[in-house]
């Protein structure tokens, strides 16, 4: 290893300026009698590893935090003095090694190395893409500094900051470095994915008004929002999908609290539901506060297993990995008689099963599902069904949620017997929010929005 150190940080600044040269071409082995070869590969990767420390590609936050070994060989080239850090630098080069060798000799015959880097670069791009159609939606009209947009369009920077990194050497075709890059890809884009849930409550409202149209007024499920109402149910639906009490859920939705009078007793009855100023400050896609992250609207992995295991560094904790729902549910079956605390076999058993689930699951993919694109429909669906329910001669455009406001409350009238079909605009706000939720959602399938080239 000090071997390599040398030889990857050697000065060549007195020398003459020198022609570009050729990566070296390397051979990856296995079997016996490798060793030649395999510290040849170190040595690449290391000089790899160096030139990525020296220059100026750790200013980008996916190839910072999502490559391997960036810390364990700076401060093993930086610190000559802590024989641990040489032990951390070797033994993660041999398992980046390991890992190259192993993806390589399992590839098909024709096909390229580096497929993982494009892989990689392609969902960059479609990233890029899909962020720039919600930036010019007429739903984000401001980029003022801390507003979700402005977060956003930084967001896209740093894509097309980590595109412009034409970086195919070894150590960024290897498959756990491409891996490291696109999970970061992913956490950004489920944490404004999120953001974008909440913002101005349209993603919610649309799941309101569904799931009243399903239980009052008989519609047909829609695949994609029946998903989203059943897997994301306690970001929804706090305490559970309604059956009555439709407008009190909603507005529990919204961030609505009991506010009592102040002289006035429990006990009368003289409350309302009242939304916190903060609450409606998120929701408007503002910061709430110098910590906006401890609103769990915005908890990456509250729903999601792959994202709790990438905020606690993908260390297998039960204590933390326990509150995702559906590990719970997977781990219970497959550990009842194994004692807890302890990272069993079956336990690993049961991650290795929640996490495939998260992937490839065709009902819901929590962890790929692409939350820009349902936003942007469910904006558009917000927009049909306001200027519908407006005046013909009122501003079109206004994304108003007075639609959704006024199908919970005439769902409540109905089921305290005061008649459903009483008000004409009801009725006809009954069906057209029934045409646009089919129209718009009717024939999509859940795989249709799920991020590709993953």
């Amino acid at each position: 290893m000090l071997d390599l150190r040398c030889a990857a940080t050697k000065d060549d600044s007195a020398e003459q300026p020198r022609k570009p040269q050729l990566p070296p071409q390397i051979r990856l082995r296995e079997g016996p009698g490798t060793t030649d070869s395999d510290n040849q590969c170190r040595s690449v990767l290391l000089s790899n590893i160096a030139q990525c420390v020296n220059g100026s590609h750790l200013r980008n936050s996916f190839i910072r935090w999502g490559s391997p070994l960036i810390r364990e060989v700076n401060m093993f080239m930086s610190d000559e003095k802590t024989p641990s850090h040489c032990l951390h630098a070797a033994s993660g080069l041999s398992l980046l090694l390991c890992s190259c060798k192993a993806y390589c000799f399992a590839l098909p015959a024709g096909q390229s190395p580096a497929k993982c880097r494009v892989q990689a670069l392609r969902f960059a791009q479609d990233a890029v893409a899909q962020i720039s159609l919600v930036l010019d939606d007429s739903t984000m009209p401001c980029r003022c500094i801390g507003t979700l947009a402005s977060h956003l369009e930084n967001l896209k920077r740093e894509l097309e900051e980590y595109l412009r990194s034409k970086m195919f050497d070894l150590f960024f075709q290897s498959p756990w470095v491409c891996g490291g890059h696109v999970l970061e890809m992913m956490h950004a884009l489920r944490y404004y994915g999120l953001r974008l849930v909440a913002y101005r409550s349209y993603v919610g409202s649309v799941a309101h008004m569904y799931n009243v149209l399903r239980q009052i007024h008989g519609l047909d499920p829609i695949p994609v929002l029946e998903a989203m109402c059943e897997h994301l149910e306690d970001l929804f639906f706090p305490g559970g999908q309604p059956k009555k009490n439709f407008r009190a859920c909603y507005v529990r939705y919204l961030g609505g609290r009991l506010r009592f009078h102040g002289k006035a007793r429990h006990q009368n009855g003289c409350h309302a539901l009242a939304i916190p100023a903060h609450t409606a400050k998120a929701t408007a896609g503002l910061s709430s506060g110098s910590t906006p992250e401890a609103d769990p609207r915005f908890d990456c992995g509250r729903f999601s297993l792959l994202h709790r295991l990438r905020d606690s560094g993908y260390r297998f904790d039960e204590a933390s990995i326990l509150p995702v729902a559906h590990f719970r549910k997977t781990s219970s079956s497959s550990s009842s008689n194994t004692p807890t605390g302890t990272a069993t076999a079956s336990n690993l058993q049961a991650l290795h099963q929640a996490l495939d689930a998260e992937l490839t699951s065709p009902s819901f993919p929590n962890a790929t599902f692409n939350f820009l694109s349902i936003y942007l429909i469910c904006a558009r669906i917000v927009d049909r069904i306001s200027d519908a329910y407006h005046d013909p001669d009122a501003k079109k455009g206004q994304y108003c949620l007075c639609c959704a406001e006024g199908l919970v409350m005439a769902a409540d009238g109905f089921r305290e017997g005061k008649g459903w079909r009483v008000r004409k605009e009801i009725r006809e706000l009954a069906r057209v929010c029934t045409e646009v939720m089919k129209e718009e959602l009717g024939g999509k399938k859940v795989d249709e929005f799920v991020w590709i080239n993953l």
